[in-house]
């Protein structure tokens, strides 16, 4: 296992999320807003967007701290998730490949990792 080899599945993983993120905005906006030829803001799309920038922002008061944290945090998803998928693999029946997958994604939804 070399570090560039790491740091390169890193930076994958980081383009990966960061596009698919970066997508699913882009399709809600155009979701709440009829294709952005809505003239008045839908108050659904309001509420959502008002939550995404409070999660999001709110960790700049913390500055370089704030940063660790959400980086922690997707870690952490990460790693339930990837524990989800190793466990569903290993399971040979498929109610056990239920209960491996949705052990570690619930845990991750009940401690709010983030994604």
């Amino acid at each position: 296992c070399k570090w560039s080899g790491v740091f390169r599945n890193w930076g994958l993983v980081f383009i990966g999320n960061f596009a698919g993120a970066l997508t699913t905005a882009v399709m809600m906006a155009v979701y709440w807003t009829y294709g952005f030829a809505a003239e008045e803001t839908n108050p659904v799309g309001l509420v959502f967007a008002t939550m995404g920038e409070a999660r999001t922002v709110g960790y700049a008061e913390y500055g370089v701290a704030g940063f660790v944290t959400v980086f922690v945090r997707a870690m952490l998803c990460n790693w339930m998730v990837s524990t989800g998928v190793v466990g569903a693999t290993m399971s040979s029946t498929v109610s056990g490949k239920v209960i491996a997958m949705w052990m570690p994604i619930m845990l991750f939804f009940y401690m709010v990792f983030e994604h």
